[in-house]
């Protein structure tokens, strides 16, 4: 916790002042996993970063709204967060939901259409999760179909991954949310951002570390992944 507290304190020190703020875009993906130490968060941990943000006045935006900013270039208000997490896994729902619900902070989901699973015994969350979580600040996005890095396929491929997923995600959930992807393993390349573009997507996230600005490119934005560590 003391890592989170100073690096955002110290990151907005640093842009308060600018002419043009900048975003700190955070990336979660499972809670209460301790075996996964490299992506897991526990539930402890993960509501005293919600209670830093809540109680110093950090502005979360919804991705509608921060896509507006960043398209239409508009200045971005000072100490602004976005929340997001990859993979829909179920200890997201279980352990992060209700969180995120307390604290009512707008949070997005990429999710990764042929893991979604009824199963009990699944990793991964339902359509019916994924239908409630939209009712309550959440967005479902897109990870592709089957969570395979896009940098060695053919183009084709590219455009079956991402286009079914966003279809299926529509035809399930009954809304066409923002045309916002994810990569998976962070990874793209000069081609694949390409084929996103042509493909209708108005921006794309990564996993590098940095804070996320109007010189940033729009289909290789910075997050910050957070874990137990």
């Amino acid at each position: 916790m003391k890592k989170f507290v100073f690096f955002v304190i110290f990151f907005f020190n640093e842009f308060s002042y600018s002419e043009d703020n900048s975003v700190i875009a955070l990336m979660y993906h499972r809670f209460d996993e301790p075996k996964y130490q490299s992506t897991s968060i526990s539930s402890e941990l993960f509501e005293e970063h919600l209670k830093l943000i809540k109680e110093n006045g950090f502005n979360v935006l919804n991705l509608t709204d921060f896509l507006d900013i960043l398209i239409n270039k508009k200045k971005i208000p000072k100490k602004t967060i976005l929340i997001t997490v990859d993979d829909a896994f179920r200890s997201f729902y279980n352990f992060a939901f209700p969180l995120l619900k307390k604290y009512n902070f707008p949070f997005s989901v990429f999710v990764s259409t042929a893991s979604v699973s009824k199963d009990e015994n699944s990793d991964f969350m339902s359509w019916e999760m994924l239908k409630e979580i939209q009712k309550h600040k959440g967005m479902v996005l897109n990870h592709t179909v089957d969570h395979i890095s896009l940098v060695g396929l053919s183009d084709k491929m590219i455009i079956d991954q991402v286009t079914k997923a966003s279809n299926e995600i529509k035809l399930k959930l009954g809304i066409d949310n923002p045309k916002v992807f994810s990569y998976p393993y962070g990874e793209s390349s000069e081609r694949v951002e390409r084929i996103l573009e042509g493909l209708g997507i108005l921006a794309a996230f990564s996993q590098h570390s940095a804070p996320l600005n109007h010189d940033d490119s729009l289909y290789r934005l910075p997050r910050f992944s957070l874990n137990n560590e």
